[in-house]
Formats: structure tokens, C-alpha cells, sequence
């Protein structure tokens, strides 16, 4: 789509960025007006996605069919601080993944996230298997069960909504994802009863144990790591401390990149809000728990505007982040049947 700067203000003619409208309770003439302009919206990359400083957060970019030492050289002469480093991942075919350094939300780090995104694209492709992790330090919820509770339930009620976001400039899941990135929200059903139990308890590492059953990390949320409440600081070597993202596709575009790191933030501030909405997420848990369990994770890519609306409007507080929120989970209406297919470009 061509961008113009008409068509990116068109939507801000029905709401106010900095508002918060809560769509799902307008009108349904007005609610067609809105998604008809989201639809021609682009989104670019923001200096700052108003997260608060004191949360710390780190990314691995993977990336296949690569000259990683021309990787290597430019990031160094880019970042001479060693901001990155590039790390071996063996499930990736002629491939690594570039390890950032910690950080927070600043124009310096997007600008960082961006020059490196560039360099690793000019060298480098994502094939079929790259993925983008993210890591979030744990003192973002830190040691109340209860918020890491209503987490849980948040995660198992919207994970399709997730995932299809998460699937980024693509409207389908990428090769392997099954294996290493598989979803979670089965898992937290079968173990309901057991995570509300802990949810009673007077320290998080309880709740821990639950969420790390079976240690297997390769899940779309790895808690593995999170199991000393204690300590708060982000290590790139260990990743101690940290709850992990795996879901996300692999992606050389930092707007994507800021999306997807605005989300899982989100997401992690809402478990603890005092406006925690209970009525609503455990009327839709008791949809979601009686529901079939999907036979593909292709089922993940079909759309549900309603829930995704629903979400938006509870995790956000400013309809800014859900319009960025929506578009990227509506991209161009498309289901993909493949990995990694395609979706028409929705960035500037």
C-alpha cells in the first residue's frame, strides 16, 4: 500500500490516539468505519512505547542463510560496545541469532533494534525456521502469585488472538514451531485447578513449579527461567530471571519488533492491574476450556476480530496501541495455509 499521510490520519478523524475507547462497545456502524480505516493505517516505529523504565527486556534475532561474518564485522564497527552478540543456534540451517544487550524503552534502543535489524537483513534471510524471542525481566509481576495467576489465565483464554499477532509480517506460523515454540494454553487447562491452588500461596516460586511442569522450555512461553523470584537482573549468557516469548515468527523489521515487545509487556502490566477485569476473562475461559482443542496450529491463523478487540481493550489504556495492536493482528485479512505465508506489507 502507498503510504500518505491522509490515509494514516483518516483514523485518528473517528478516535483520538490518546483516548481510550473501548470498541467493542461502539456502535456497529462506527466499529466498520474504524476497522475500514485500520485497514489503509501503516504503522511506523515510535521513539518510545510509553513503558515504564524500570522494566528491562532483551531479543535474539535469529536468522538463516546468513554470512555471519559480515554480520559479525558490521555489528562490531556499529556497536563497538559489544551491544550484540552473535550466538550459535543449531536448528537453524546456516544460521545464528543476534543476542541484544539489556534493554529498555528509550529512543536509543529502538534506533539500536533498527540499525541491527538492517545490518542482519543485508546479510541474511529468514527461510523457515527464525524466530524472534523475547525476554522480559521477572520484576515486571515479581513475587504475588496472584499476578502470575491471572497471567496464566490471561495467556489460555487469548492465545490464538497471540499467536496470529505474534506470526508478525506473516499470516501463518513458521516450520517448526510445534517442536520448539509449541502452544501452552492445553497445558494450562489440564493444570487449572493446581495453578489456582498455588495462586493462594505466599511466594510466586510455587507458581512456578507449576507453570515449569515438565522443564521443557521450548514452549511458547518459557517459565523456566523464572524460578528465582528473588533476583531481578538480566544476564544474555544465562537468561536467569527472565519469562521468554517463543512464539514469535523471525522478523528483520523493528516495527514489528516494538509491536511484539509492546504486547508481551502489556499483556505481563495487566495481570497486576487492580482493574483486573475476572468477570470477563473467566466467562471467556469457560468458553475456551469447552471448546475442541485445535487439531493444527494453522488454527491459530484464522481471525476472530471480537476477541482481539476485547483484548485490545483490556490490556491497553490509549487507543494508539490498539490500532497498532489490530493491524498487525489483522495485517491484510488473509489466513495463511502454509509457513510463513506472506501477508501484503502494513509498515511504513
Amino acid at each position: 500500500m502507498l503510504y500518505t499521510k491522509e490515509n494514516n490520519n483518516e483514523i485518528f478523524t473517528l478516535i483520538n490516539e490518546k483516548d481510550n475507547n473501548i470498541i467493542s462497545e461502539m456502535n456497529n456502524r462506527d466499529r466498520v468505519q474504524l476497522m475500514m480505516s485500520l485497514r489503509k493505517y501503516l504503522l511506523e516505529l515510535r521513539k518510545t512505547i510509553d513503558i515504564d523504565k524500570n522494566i528491562k527486556f532483551g531479543t535474539e534475532i535469529e536468522f538463516e542463510d546468513a554470512n555471519r561474518e559480515k554480520i559479525e564485522i558490521d555489528l562490531y564497527s556499529t556497536f563497538p560496545e559489544y551491544d550484540w552478540v552473535v550466538k550459535d543456534d543449531k536448528s537453524l540451517y546456516n544460521g545464528a541469532e543476534a543476542v541484544s544487550k539489556v534493554l529498555s524503552d528509550n529512543e536509543e534502543t529502538w534506533n539500536s533494534l533498527s540499525a541491527a535489524c538492517e545490518i542482519i537483513s543485508n546479510n541474511a534471510k529468514v527461510v523457515s525456521g527464525a524466530s524472534a524471542h523475547i525476554h522480559i525481566c521477572m520484576n515486571i509481576i515479581g513475587n504475588n502469585p496472584k499476578y502470575w495467576r491471572n497471567f496464566a489465565k490471561l495467556w489460555m483464554t487469548y492465545e490464538n488472538v497471540i499467536f496470529r499477532f505474534l506470526y508478525g509480517e506473516y499470516t501463518s506460523p513458521r516450520e517448526g514451531m510445534e517442536k520448539y515454540a509449541k502452544p501452552i494454553s492445553n497445558f494450562l487447562i489440564e493444570n487449572f485447578d493446581r495453578i489456582e491452588d498455588r495462586a493462594q500461596m505466599i511466594s510466586a516460586n510455587y507458581m512456578m513449579k507449576v507453570l515449569n511442569a515438565g522443564d521443557d522450555r521450548r514452549r511458547a512461553i518459557n517459565f523456566r527461567n523464572a524460578s528465582n523470584t528473588e533476583l531481578y537482573n538480566f544476564n544474555r549468557e544465562v537468561d536467569k530471571n527472565t519469562i521468554e516469548c517463543r512464539v514469535a515468527n523471525g522478523t528483520f523489521n523493528p516495527i514489528i519488533w516494538q509491536n511484539n515487545i509492546n504486547l508481551l509487556v502489556k499483556l505481563l502490566e495487566y495481570s497486576k492491574r487492580e482493574d483486573f477485569n475476572e468477570e470477563i476473562i473467566d466467562r471467556r475461559l469457560k468458553e475456551t476450556i469447552s471448546k475442541e482443542i485445535p487439531g493444527s496450529i494453522y488454527k491459530y491463523s484464522q481471525i476472530n476480530i471480537d476477541s482481539a478487540i476485547e483484548l485490545a481493550d483490556l490490556i491497553f489504556n490509549n487507543n494508539l496501541d490498539k490500532i497498532y495492536f489490530l493491524r498487525q493482528y489483522l495485517k491484510d485479512m488473509t489466513i495463511g495455509t502454509k509457513p510463513l505465508t506472506k501477508s501484503k506489507s502494513f509498515t511504513i
